[in-house]
């Protein structure tokens, strides 16, 4: 997301909200700045997996044939109802999915204010991919589904 303000002609406070996750015109901008090659395969991280960004991007990527790796929360977006018109969620899309098993809202503590903090779906990221990356990426290639 960050391409289509570092390189494009969004304003830098486009990064401080949840704006362009929600924004569905980002699917069309992104591309121009990647060369895209057929065999590419993609990754896409959403902890919720509902928003329209996220949604576009992965019909895009499935429409043009590529295979596609997600990183989703089941339980979160199972919990909250889809942002994009197709009414689609990413773990419904993708190819290989692998669950972060991070709660809805993406926090572990809650303070007494109310606010959620300590968020576990980048911690989480990372550790499913070093022990499963070759293990996914062979499924993928294969065309298999999980």
């Amino acid at each position: 997301m960050r391409y289509v303000v570092l390189h494009g002609n969004r304003d830098v406070t486009a990064l401080s909200g949840p704006e362009l996750e929600r924004d569905d015109s980002v699917v069309d901008e992104l591309p121009a700045y990647h060369n895209v090659l057929p065999q590419d395969v993609f990754f896409i991280a959403s902890n919720s997996g509902v928003n329209k960004s996220i949604i576009g991007m992965s019909l895009a990527v499935e429409a043009r044939g590529h295979k596609l790796i997600a990183v989703t929360s089941l339980d979160h977006s199972r919990q909250v109802p889809p942002l994009h018109v197709s009414g689609k969620r990413l773990y419904k899309i993708a190819d290989v999915v692998i669950d972060n098993l991070a709660p809805r809202g993406d926090t572990v503590l809650t303070l007494e204010s109310g606010a959620g903090v300590c968020a576990v779906s980048s911690t989480t990221l990372m550790r499913p991919l070093r022990q499963r990356s070759k293990r996914v990426v062979m499924k993928c290639v294969s065309g298999l589904k999980t």
